[in-house]
């Protein structure tokens, strides 16, 4: 048995077994990728998971909760879950801080394309009167504010519009082609 044996040796196959995990992890990510989806039913879907949490927020905290929308002109639109705290400067005094979640993104940033146009609350228009920003109040016994907000996007120079409109008592946003005329 004087023979040459050609054999992988121990630390070959190591590398090769880490060359292969790493690989593993990180082309999957990119294959599989999630692509932000810019269809206004995305859009809508993302702002009923934002009105549930605050929802879910104002029953569990007994708190006030708020869907703030926030517009700018060159800045993408957002809307974010907040929730009513007692200020630390001023006890009789109460201030809107971003509500926290551990599980749960509170903050969802529009996609590029896609902007806020307008936010009618008891028909008021809201964006004109406080310079891009606007709300709606959720109370801890789960009633919403009726409250439209119009929406524009934009795709290849056509502007598609809608509006999400919530109904008090369902609570949740529906869809609407075009722009739908606010009630007073």
């Amino acid at each position: 048995m004087n023979g040459k044996r050609s054999a992988f040796t121990l630390i070959e196959i190591l590398i090769v077994m880490v060359i292969i995990g790493f690989m593993v992890t990180i082309i999957p990510s990119w294959i599989f990728k999630k692509k932000v989806d810019a269809t206004l039913p995305a859009v809508m879907s993302e702002f009923n998971n934002l009105l549930l949490i605050a929802r879910q927020q104002a029953v569990l905290n007994q708190k006030t909760c708020r869907l703030f929308f926030k517009s700018e002109k060159n800045l993408r639109d957002y809307v974010v879950v907040q929730i009513m705290e007692q200020d630390p400067e001023n006890s009789e005094k109460k201030v809107f801080k971003v509500a926290s979640s551990e599980y749960l993104d509170t903050k969802y940033d529009l996609p590029k394309g896609i902007k806020l146009e307008a936010v009618y609350l008891d028909g008021n228009e809201l964006f004109s009167e406080n310079k891009g920003e606007a709300y709606c109040y959720i109370t801890p016994n789960s009633l919403v504010q009726d409250i439209m907000v119009h929406i524009i996007r934009r795709l290849d120079d056509l502007d598609q519009k809608a509006t999400f409109k919530i109904e008090p008592f369902i609570g949740e946003f529906e869809l609407y082609n075009g722009f739908l005329k606010p009630q007073k």
